[in-house]
């Protein structure tokens, strides 16, 4: 008998409780098998919101990019329309200048005339003034088509600024007078001088005293400030007329804009004369802005052309 009973004996192996750890087993095994199906379930739960997502993804990009096609397709229309308007624009303007050079040398065969009849006098004058009128918004319209088809050539040369400002004053001074307002001009003490075609010049500062004095009740105030500011010449053009409301002021150098005839009964126009002057100032590498405190508070216009050295 061993010296030490209950003690194993020398190269014997120790008794293991096989039936507990076989129990443990099966029960890791249905854990893990019981994971596993929960896992499959999560995944196939989580492909199938990827599926609908996917879909809804392919649809909505289907649906941007037939309105991409939509925009790209109402761009081309407007662009279109807009190259239609101004070709009928053009045309019409050349078509209306044949009638209109006829009735215009008949006013000026009147007049060769002078006849007795006051009336026939008052009747000859109110056509030529019309004539007139009719001339300008016919070379304002080819002006504007000109302008967008990028076909006018400006005729640039250095120019003094005061003298371009009086020759403007004096190409308005017959509205101004009929109007009887008061028109003032500030000149620099130095002379100022830009590179500008002279014509243009004239015109771009026309269009807008003439607008001021269209949009000013009789006996109004006019006043034309010219002045450096830096590397600009500044020239502004204020009123104390019907002023712009602050609706229509973001829009008042668009393309045929009028002021609302609530606030000026009297004068008609095509709306171009604004759009014309911001367009040559830009031509120029200048610039015009509008300001005004709302109706009845007056306008000021501002050009600013780049000063020559």
């Amino acid at each position: 008998m061993p010296d030490n009973p209950g003690q194993p004996e020398p190269g014997s192996r120790p008794t293991t409780d096989f039936t507990a750890e076989y129990k443990n087993l099966l029960a890791e095994r249905d854990a893990l098998k019981k994971a596993n199906e929960e896992l499959e379930s999560r995944v196939a739960a989580c492909l199938a919101e990827l599926a609908i997502a996917g879909r809804e993804l392919t649809s909505e990009i289907e649906a941007r990019h037939a309105a991409e096609d939509r925009v790209e397709e109402l761009k081309r229309a407007s662009q279109l329309a807009d190259k239609r308007k101004d070709e009928f624009v053009s045309t019409l303007a050349h078509e209306m200048r044949s009638p209109l050079s006829a009735i215009a040398s008949a006013v000026q065969f009147m007049r060769l005339q002078e006849p007795d009849d006051p009336r026939l006098r008052r009747a000859r004058d109110a056509a030529e003034r019309q004539v007139r009128h009719m001339a300008r918004l016919l070379e304002d319209l080819l002006d504007i088509s000109r302008i967008t088809s990028g076909s006018i050539e400006l005729q640039k040369e250095r120019l003094e600024l005061t003298p371009i400002l009086n020759n403007a004053i004096e190409t308005i001074s017959p509205l101004i007078r009929e109007r009887d307002h008061s028109l003032t001009l500030r000149a620099p003490e130095l002379p100022l001088y830009v590179v500008a075609d002279r014509g243009r010049f004239v015109q771009m500062i026309g269009n807008l005293l003439s607008n001021a004095a269209k949009y000013t009740p009789p006996h109004g105030q006019i006043q034309v400030i010219a002045r450096s500011q830096g590397n600009f010449a500044e020239i502004r053009v204020s009123d104390n007329g019907i002023g712009i409301p602050a609706d229509i002021l973001p829009r008042i150098f668009d393309l045929f804009m009028r002021m609302d005839q609530s606030l000026n009964r009297t004068e008609k126009g095509l709306g171009i004369g604004l759009t014309l002057a911001r367009r040559l100032a830009e031509l120029h590498g200048g610039s015009v802005s509008a300001h005004s405190e709302g109706e009845g508070k007056g306008s000021e216009f501002v050009v600013r052309l780049p000063l020559s050295s």
